[in-house]
């Protein structure tokens, strides 16, 4: 079950879409996709909610996935691409 309010729903969508064309592309595609996703995401977040900081407490509609702004997922997905990146490099072994 997938919760979100106004536009967070785009926050799954893009990262499987950038995900996906990464992973057709090869190589570190999948990983560069979810970099790609994560800023895609941060910006796109950014610009939904903005005009709630603008209009101070109450005022709009807030963007969430699992009640987490939009934009905070970016940090999430680019977390998760440094790991594969580490893990996939090789640089520590699990």
């Amino acid at each position: 079950m997938l919760i979100w309010k106004g536009w967070g729903i785009l926050t799954p969508i893009i990262v499987v879409v950038a995900v996906l064309i990464g992973y057709v592309a090869g190589g570190y595609g999948a990983i560069v996709g979810c970099i790609v996703a994560a800023i895609v995401n941060w910006f796109v977040g950014q610009a939904f909610n903005r005009p709630l900081r603008e209009a101070g407490l109450g005022g709009g509609r807030r963007h969430t996935f699992f009640w987490i702004p939009m934009e905070l997922w970016s940090i999430a997905v680019l977390a998760y691409a440094l790991f594969a990146l580490v893990v996939a490099t090789k640089v520590i072994t699990l």
